[in-house]
C-alpha cells in the first residue's frame, strides 16, 4: 500500500516518528535514508504497523496539529441533527458514503478530477443512542506555487459538530503561496456552505455576543494582573496627597479656564482631568515596576498566567483603536497608550480581536480570537508548536466562560482608584 507524501505533509513528522517508535517501529539497516512515506508503506505491507492504528493516529493529528485556523459557528435545532440515520442517509445520497463510522485516511487519494473526498467520519453516541459529537474529515487537492512552477498536494478540512455545546467547528491549515480557489479559507467556506445547505443546518449568528465576551475576557485578564500587583492597591491611600497637589497646581499656575466653587479653584471640565491623569500615571508606574525586565520567557514567574499581546476595538466614536506589543508577541500592560486605551474600552465594552499568551508547561501558548465576522468566532493558534485536543478545549473554554460572565457585581479593580 502506497502512503502519500502529500498526506504526510499535513502532519508533524517528528510527532509521527515518535508515535511509530512507541509502536516498536524502527528503521532497519536496509531502510536507512528511505523517505518516510516509503518506509511506512513498507511497514504496512509487512504488517509491522496496523493500518487501523495508523489511521486512528492520523485522525487525531489532522483534527488538531497544524490545523490552527479555527472557525466556530453556533447551531440550533440539534435534536434533529443527532439522529444517526439522518447522517447515514444524507452522507450516502449526497457524498456517496456507504456507512459510518469509517476511517480511510491513508487509502483516500484525490487528484484534479476528484479534488474533494471524505477521508473519515467518526461519532460519539450518548446513552440514548443519539449523536453527541460528529467528526468529518475532508481532503482536497491543492495547488501550491513555487519558483519552479505549481506543485500539487493535499489539504485537510476537519469538521466537528458538538451537539452538546451546540457548535460546529471547521478548521484549516494556514499555508502560503496557494493558488486562488485552493486557499484553506476558500475550501473552508465551500465546505461550510455545502454542509449547512445539504444537511439543512441552521446557524445562529454571534452578532456582537463574541465581541462582548472578548471584552469580558480582556477585563478578567486585567483584574488578575492588578490583583498580583501590591503597589497598585496602595494608590487609594494617596488620595489626600493628590488632592493637595491639585490644589497647589491651581493656586500657583496661571490658568485661563478655571472656576471657583466653595472657595476652591478647579479646572474647567474638558481642559484636563488632572486626577484622572495622575491616577493613570501611578497605575502605569506600578505595572511598569512590577513587569520591569520581564518578557514572555520569564513573566510567568511573577504569578501572571495570561498576558494580552494585541487588542482591537471600536471606540465610542466608532474609530478603530488598536494596540500591539512588540512583534505582536510582547505584552502591552506597561504601555502608557494601553493605560489610556483601557478606559475607552470600558465605555464601549466590546472587543473585535484579542491576542493572548498563556502559560503552558514550561512555555506558553499564543492565540488570537477574532470577533469581526458576525456569523462565527475565528480562532488562530499563533504558536508554531502543534496543538492537541486538550489545548483546543482550554482555548475554547477561555472564551466560552466569558459569554456568561457577569461583571456587574464585581469591584473592577482596574478602574479608577482615586475618586
Amino acid at each position: 500500500m502506497h502512503v502519500s507524501l502529500s498526506m504526510l505533509d499535513n502532519v508533524d513528522n517528528s510527532q509521527l516518528l515518535r508515535f511509530l517508535r512507541e509502536q516498536g517501529c524502527e528503521y532497519r539497516e536496509e531502510e536507512a535514508g528511505m523517505d518516510i512515506n516509503y518506509w511506512i508503506s513498507n511497514m504496512l505491507e509487512e504488517g509491522r504497523i496496523k493500518l487501523s492504528l495508523l489511521n486512528e493516529y492520523l485522525l487525531e493529528e489532522l483534527f488538531f496539529g497544524m490545523h490552527r485556523s479555527i472557525y466556530i459557528y453556533k447551531i440550533n435545532g440539534v435534536r434533529r441533527l443527532q439522529n444517526i440515520n439522518l447522517w447515514k442517509t444524507n452522507l450516502f445520497n449526497i457524498l456517496g458514503i456507504y456507512d459510518i463510522p469509517f476511517n480511510n485516511i491513508v487509502e483516500t487519494k484525490v487528484n484534479k478530477d476528484e479534488n474533494k473526498k471524505i477521508a473519515a467520519v467518526d461519532y460519539i453516541e450518548n446513552e440514548h443512542g443519539e449523536i453527541e459529537k460528529l467528526r468529518i474529515l475532508f481532503v482536497v487537492h491543492t495547488g501550491q506555487v513555487h519558483a519552479s512552477g505549481i506543485s500539487y498536494t493535499y489539504s485537510y478540512i476537519p469538521v466537528e459538530l458538538d451537539f452538546k455545546m451546540k457548535i460546529m467547528i471547521i478548521k484549516a491549515r494556514p499555508r502560503n503561496k496557494i493558488i486562488p480557489g485552493n486557499k484553506p479559507h476558500e475550501f473552508q467556506e465551500k465546505i461550510y456552505k455545502e454542509l449547512i445547505s445539504k444537511m439543512n443546518i441552521s446557524i445562529t449568528p454571534f452578532v456582537i455576543d463574541h465581541q462582548e465576551a472578548l471584552y469580558k475576557m480582556s477585563r478578567n485578564i486585567l483584574d488578575e494582573l492588578f490583583k498580583n500587583i501590591a503597589g497598585y492597591n496602595d494608590i487609594p491611600r494617596l488620595e489626600e496627597d493628590i488632592n493637595i497637589f491639585i490644589n497647589k497646581v491651581t493656586d500657583n499656575i496661571t490658568l485661563k479656564n478655571i472656576e471657583e466653587s466653595n472657595g476652591r479653584i478647579s479646572i474647567l471640565k474638558g481642559v484636563m482631568d488632572i486626577k484622572y491623569e495622575l491616577n493613570n500615571m501611578l497605575q502605569n508606574l506600578t505595572v511598569s515596576d512590577y513587569l520591569f525586565n520581564k518578557d514572555e520567557d520569564n513573566i510567568w514567574d511573577t504569578g501572571i498566567n495570561t498576558i494580552i499581546t494585541c487588542i482591537r476595538f471600536n471606540d465610542s466614536k466608532n474609530a478603530t483603536a488598536s494596540l500591539s506589543g512588540e512583534n505582536r508577541s510582547k505584552h502591552i500592560f506597561n504601555s502608557k497608550a494601553f493605560m489610556d486605551l483601557r478606559n475607552a474600552l470600558e465605555v464601549v465594552k466590546n472587543v473585535k480581536s484579542l491576542s493572548i499568551a498563556y502559560k503552558k508547561n514550561r512555555g506558553s501558548m499564543r492565540v488570537k480570537y477574532d470577533a469581526e465576522p458576525e456569523d462565527c468566532l475565528k480562532i488562530l493558534v499563533l504558536s508554531h508548536r502543534n496543538y492537541n485536543e486538550e489545548d483546543f478545549i482550554t482555548i475554547w473554554e477561555r472564551y466560552n466562560v466569558n459569554e456568561n460572565r457577569d461583571f456587574t457585581s464585581t469591584s473592577g479593580v482596574h478602574q479608577e482608584q482615586i475618586s
